[in-house]
């Protein structure tokens, strides 16, 4: 997979990058860092969520030891009613990329949320964030998810 994106990537006066569906949609991801946060683990808990441990994780696109812009975090939380699986929080996945159409007028935070939350079900995140947070390892691991 291709982690080169068609144009060079700056951050507009607002604080985005811009980058197409298409790119994103192709995205490669570096983790950077993941731990445990304990009052979103409340939080689950009080919204009837059968979490058993919550946390965040953040990623950068591009491969691991090059300079990076691009920034993509989300929460996940580890569901005790399904098998102890970690599951992403919602499609909360936050980013300071804003997709574009193919005139370059913005998609929306909405939209590029979703075309995020997609890229990131194909990719296999969650041995990442496990090992991260369950292990000594933390901080350590460059993991480049294509």
């Amino acid at each position: 997979m291709n982690s080169r994106f068609k144009e060079p990537l700056t951050i507009s006066p607002d604080g985005y990058i811009r980058a197409s569906a298409v790119d994103l949609a192709n995205l490669t991801l570096c983790h950077l860092f993941s731990d445990f946060d304990p009052e979103l683990l409340m939080q689950l808990r009080g919204e009837s969520v059968a979490a058993t441990s919550a946390g965040y994780t953040e990623w950068q696109a591009g491969r691991c030891g090059e300079p990076r812009l691009l920034s993509v975090s989300w929460d996940w939380y580890v569901d005790e009613s399904y098998q102890h699986t970690l599951r992403m929080v919602g499609d909360d996945v936050r980013s300071n990329v804003m997709a574009v159409d193919q005139c370059g007028n913005d998609l929306g935070m909405l939209r590029t949320s979703e075309i995020l939350a997609t890229r990131l079900s194909e990719l296999s995140w969650i041995a990442t964030v496990f090992a991260a947070t369950w292990t000594h390892a933390t901080f350590t691991r460059s993991t480049v998810l294509h």
